[in-house]
């Protein structure tokens, strides 16, 4: 039994190694880089846009309801609620 036991210790070792070595840091780093150029660096090029419809809107003074069900800091908050109680959950 112990045999087997330190038989499958041996195979986490291995692929505990790869998952979390090098190969798979530059398969990360790599598909960032990939996915950035195919997408225009649209991380960059819309930043300004993202920030004035998200946190721009808590601070433009506008009280003006468009129909809208929730306000955007509303919606961010929760979504943070949501994130954070499944991580206390898990």
């Amino acid at each position: 039994m112990e045999s087997l036991v330190a038989r499958i210790e041996a195979v986490n070792t291995v692929v505990n190694d790869f998952a979390w070595g090098p190969v798979m840091l530059i398969l990360l780093v790599g598909t960032g880089i990939y996915l950035t150029a195919r997408t225009g660096c649209i991380q960059l090029t819309r930043f300004g846009y993202c920030m004035r419809n998200t946190v721009g809107t808590l601070f433009n003074g506008s009280k003006k309801n468009h129909g809208e069900n929730l306000s955007p800091f509303q919606a961010v908050t929760t979504s943070l609620a949501g994130t954070v109680g499944t991580g206390n959950i898990a």
